[in-house]
């Protein structure tokens, strides 16, 4: 799974959650999984986005910040979050038959 894959992923399943948590509570899931706010990490954006891009006016797409974020996560991170979806991806297709 790529990065790009794995950041559409996050993407699809963190917008159903988002969506299911504000339809019950008054405080929502968080969105995002990094909270920019902090000063180490919004430098770090910034200068992730200056790399990215050249400039750091015009903020990322969703798939792009999660690519962002894909990248501070470390490698085993990544390969726990792959598994999900993996799992997740399983599940939903039909199991097939051995003949």
């Amino acid at each position: 799974m790529t990065r790009k894959e794995l950041a559409a992923a996050i993407l699809q399943e963190r917008s159903e959650m988002f969506a299911k948590s504000a339809r019950r509570e008054r405080n929502p899931l968080p969105y995002y999984l990094l909270n920019l706010s902090h000063p180490a990490m919004h430098l770090l954006y910034q200068n992730w986005r200056l790399e990215k891009k050249g400039q750091a006016r015009f903020p990322p797409s969703d798939l792009e910040r999660t690519e962002f974020e894909l990248e501070m996560l470390s490698a085993s991170a990544l390969k726990t979050l792959e598994q999900h979806f993996n799992q997740k991806a399983q599940k939903k297709s039909p199991s097939r038959l051995a003949p």
